[in-house]
């Protein structure tokens, strides 16, 4: 492992740190290159062991974890991160060359911030960080074109890799989903920068999606361009089906047209929003004190032995001299874990659309009430409206009006 050096006089002191953990070296010297020109200070480790010993000489600005170490899982090493108080709030990058969307959102939901493909190189990975940290870094002097997080919705495989392939090459992080109900589930959890759908999907169709994302206040702004097989797409476009829409491209016109229109576009209209961020923005989640944070779950990938749970191994090596012990991280309301049980989705994604909508209300999952949890009502009911159809979300809405009634009388009686 790479310790910080301090000389006296070092002004690499005064940048924010980022802790690399990977144990690549082709990608530790290329990506601690790009971190320090863009104006980070940063400490290399090359497995799960000697990040935990690193954590101990913090603070850092951002972390960023390989998904696979040779002795962690880079997943069960963020929800160790992740559920100790000294690190609760510090973001969480995982990196890994499986990039598939459930392994994305596998790894957001389990407390990471991000989850980014390798493959996209690394400037968009340097991006992320400056806007995950928050600390205003040095912007690097050249005119290279901006790289964005991209979602490939289409269920044709050849399209998808040629398309995916290209785009990749140009420092883009592209996120593919052959169905409309995955990229929903992955709007859950991450938000991206332009959506690019065919309009024949199974499950869900490009014109059901588009209405879906534009009627969801979180994800209304984000640019969408269509691109498909059929004749009949600009005509829906010119008629109002596919109100909202930024563009539409026909794929006979070929694989370099469309990278031209794309990247015309994104030239042209940059995302309003900040890049990849999550919903909930970064800086109030970890405005949170450290004990609203959840505590870590069980790791959700084995390595086909028993380990310690989560929380000990960090505190294994952050616990000061003499073993005494700082506050441990703190759990969510049991309001919240029975909102998440009735709502009607998996239980990853369930906890994180229920995050983002109480967070959009203006209460805190770690404390909310009955009372917090009414008036939230009408965003959890927004959350809903993108996976379950009206009579479901009616039939869900009634359970949590009633578990938000239950507890409102709970509380009265306990100050009675």
């Amino acid at each position: 492992m790479e310790e910080p050096q301090k000389p006296a006089g070092d002004a690499s002191l005064s940048r924010p740190r980022v802790l690399l953990v990977d144990d690549s070296l082709t990608l530790q010297v290329t990506l601690k290159d790009a971190l320090v020109a863009a104006g980070f200070a940063v400490v290399v480790c090359k497995s799960g062991e000697e990040a935990r010993r690193a954590l101990r000489h913090g603070p850092y600005a951002v972390i960023i974890l390989d998904v696979t170490l040779p002795d962690a899982s880079g997943i069960t090493l963020a929800q160790e991160i992740r559920g100790f108080a000294p690190t609760a709030r510090v973001p969480v990058i995982l990196l890994s060359a499986n990039a598939g969307i459930l392994q994305r959102i596998n790894g957001v939901a389990s407390g990471a911030d991000d989850y980014i493909g390798k493959a996209c190189g690394t400037s968009y990975v340097v991006k992320r960080a400056r806007e995950l940290s928050l600390v205003p870094v040095e912007e690097p002097r050249h005119n290279k074109a901006v790289p964005y997080r991209i979602l490939l919705v289409d269920d044709s495989p050849t399209f998808v890799d040629a398309l995916a392939s290209r785009m990749r090459l140009a420092g883009h992080d592209i996120v593919v989903a052959t169905s409309g109900a995955t990229a929903l589930d992955y709007l859950s959890v991450q938000d991206v920068d332009v959506i690019v759908l065919d309009l024949v999907m199974p499950e869900i169709s490009g014109i059901e999606m588009c209405r879906r994302i534009k009627g969801t206040p979180a994800w209304s702004d984000i640019p969408i361009v269509v691109i498909s097989g059929r004749e009949d797409g600009a005509a829906a476009l010119a008629g109002g089906s596919l109100a909202g829409v930024d563009d539409f491209i026909r794929k006979s016109q070929g694989l370099p047209a469309i990278l031209s229109r794309l990247d015309m576009l994104l030239r042209r209209r940059p995302p309003a929003r900040k890049a990849g961020a999550k919903r909930l923005g970064e800086g109030e989640r970890r405005s949170l004190a450290p004990e609203s944070r959840p505590v870590a779950s069980e790791p959700l990938v084995s390595r086909g032995r028993k380990s310690e749970p989560p929380q000990s191994a960090v505190r294994r090596h952050m616990e000061p001299p003499g073993g005494a012990s700082p506050p441990g991280g703190g759990v969510v309301s049991p309001l919240f874990e029975q909102v998440a049980n009735v709502c009607g989705l998996s239980i990853f994604i369930a906890r994180s659309s229920l995050k983002r909508a109480i967070g959009r209300a203006g209460f805190d999952e770690a404390t909310l009430s009955g009372d917090d949890l009414v008036r939230a009502l009408p965003e959890i009911r927004w959350a809903l409206s993108v996976f379950l159809p009206p009579p479901e979300i009616e039939a869900r809405m009634a359970s949590i009006l009633g578990l938000a009634k239950q507890a409102a009388s709970e509380a009265a009686l306990s100050k009675g």
